[in-house]
């Protein structure tokens, strides 16, 4: 029960600040959205097992994404920052620490299309301050939202088989069929 009570406490604050931020305009939603890339870069590299985490693959991706709310601004043309971004990258392939080549693309891959790709594209969704659409990303959220309480609860409730013991030993089917 308490988990239930952390989940739903937690989910409130996270749907309020969305919510709040997208309400208020787009300057408060970009910010909001930079610091979820952000702890979301951090966290991947964790999953990753990249120990100590490094800084600039949290701030390579950040300055892509402000490239791409400068230019819903009107301030700069995101695209010159390419070139940039991926020398970057794959410059600092040149001090790797791991034993593969393949292992380091595989993490920057990882890095790059997960969270980067998409927080890249959500400025050309929601748009600048003239043609805000905030609606479009909102319903987006609620639609996973609902999925994934529906999830939660049948699985937690009901679920007794499960799904993929060895990739997530609590997810079940019927918490898949809930969400569904």
């Amino acid at each position: 029960m308490k988990d239930m009570v952390v989940r739903g406490l937690s989910g409130v604050l996270y749907v309020g600040a969305v919510w709040a931020s997208l309400w208020y305009g787009p300057t408060s939603a970009y910010f909001l959205f930079l610091f979820f890339l952000a702890v979301g870069l951090y966290e991947m590299q964790g999953i990753l097992g990249d120990q100590p985490r490094s800084w600039w693959l949290i701030a390579v991706p950040a300055l892509w994404y402000a490239s791409s709310v400068a230019e819903q601004y009107g301030w700069s043309d995101a695209r010159l920052y390419y070139p940039i971004v991926l020398f970057v990258w794959f410059g600092s392939l040149l001090f790797r620490k791991s034993k593969t080549i393949t292992e380091d693309l595989t993490r920057i891959g990882a890095l790059f299309l997960y969270p980067t790709l998409s927080f890249y594209l959500l400025p050309q969704v929601l748009g600048g301050p003239d043609d805000w659409k905030p609606f479009l990303v909102l319903g987006a959220f609620l639609m996973i939202w609902t999925n994934d309480t529906f999830a939660y609860m049948s699985g937690r409730f009901f679920g007794k088989r499960p799904l993929a013991p060895n990739i997530s030993p609590n997810k079940t089917i019927e918490g898949l069929l809930g969400g569904v």
